[in-house]
C-alpha cells in the first residue's frame, strides 16, 4: 500500500492507481495486497455516522448551518448553536475544521438518529484539536447527563468513554497537551472489552467499567465543548482490528497524526 500516491487513501482513483502499479511492476507484495484486497472505507459494516469538514460548502469564518452525514444513513445535523467552519484559517495540516466554543455554548444535534442503537458495542474515530481550557465532549449519542454513550477529552487531558452522567466506562491519561492535534479511537465489544488506541497505537484494552447506554439524541459538543473537529466516524458494532487499521491509517494520512506501517 502506497500512502504516497498522487491519489486520496481510501478512494476509487487511489486503488485503480494502486493496481495499474501493481501491474506494471510485477510486485509480489502487490499480488498478494490485491489477492486479500484493498482497504475500503465504504465496505466497513455498522457505520452510521461519518462528518468531515474538508467538503463544506461555507466560506471561510462562517458559520455550520448544517453539517451533512456521509455515511448515507441520513444523520445530517444542524445547530443548537453553530460553530464556525474555517479552511483558510487554523486548519490541522491543511485541511479544515469546524471550531466548537464552549462559552458561546456551540453544538450539532440529530434528534432520533437514524439506525443508530443503544447497544453496548460501537466504535467512534475522530481527529481533534483541543485548547483543554474545559472538558469536552466530542460525541454523544442519548441524553447529555442521562446516561447516553460520551467520548470526552477532559481539561487533564484524559480520554473518556463515559455512560453519561453516570460513570467512566474506560480512559486514558494521553499526556494532551494544550492545542496539539491527536486521532482518537475507541472500539467496544459490549460488556466484554473496550479497547483506546491514541494516534493509531492501542493504549488500553480492558472490561468496561459500565454497560447500558441510553438510546436518544446524536450530538457533537452537546453539554459544551472547546474543539477544532476535522472528521469523526462511528459505528454501531465493535469494527474488527483489520477494519480499524484502515480506518486509522486513513486518519492518520489525511491528517498528519502518525504515520501508518
Amino acid at each position: 500500500m502506497d500512502l504516497n500516491s498522487p491519489y486520496e487513501f481510501g478512494t476509487n482513483e487511489y486503488y485503480k492507481n494502486q493496481l495499474i502499479s501493481c501491474i506494471i511492476n510485477r510486485s509480489s507484495v502487490c499480488n498478494q495486497n490485491v489477492s486479500n484486497g484493498p482497504f475500503d472505507l465504504n465496505q466497513v459494516p455498522g457505520r452510521k455516522f461519518w462528518i468531515r469538514a474538508e467538503g463544506l460548502p461555507l466560506a471561510n469564518g462562517t458559520t455550520v448551518t448544517s453539517w451533512t452525514d456521509l455515511s448515507g444513513t441520513g444523520n445530517d445535523l444542524i445547530p443548537g448553536v453553530a460553530p464556525t467552519f474555517y479552511s483558510a484559517t487554523n486548519t490541522i495540516n491543511g485541511k479544515p475544521i469546524v471550531r466548537f466554543l464552549y462559552g458561546s455554548g456551540n453544538n450539532l444535534l440529530k434528534t432520533s438518529p437514524v439506525g443508530v442503537s443503544a447497544s453496548d458495542s460501537g466504535s467512534v474515530f475522530f481527529v481533534v484539536r483541543l485548547p483543554l481550557t474545559v472538558n469536552s465532549n466530542v460525541l454523544t449519542i442519548g441524553t447529555s447527563g442521562g446516561a447516553g454513550r460520551e467520548v470526552q477529552i477532559t481539561a487533564g487531558g484524559i480520554v473518556a468513554l463515559n455512560k453519561s452522567g453516570s460513570f467512566t466506562v474506560a480512559s486514558y491519561n494521553s499526556g494532551w497537551v494544550a492545542n496539539a492535534v491527536h486521532q482518537v479511537s475507541i472500539l467496544q465489544n459490549g460488556g466484554t472489552n473496550v479497547v483506546i488506541k491514541f494516534d493509531g497505537v492501542q493504549v488500553v484494552s480492558t472490561v468496561p467499567a459500565a454497560t447500558g447506554y441510553a438510546a436518544g439524541n446524536l450530538g457533537l459538543g452537546i453539554g459544551g465543548a472547546e474543539m477544532d473537529l476535522a472528521e469523526l466516524l462511528y459505528f454501531d458494532n465493535r469494527v474488527s482490528d483489520e477494519n480499524a487499521t484502515g480506518i486509522d491509517c486513513y486518519l492518520g494520512k489525511r491528517y498528519g497524526t502518525f504515520n501508518c506501517p
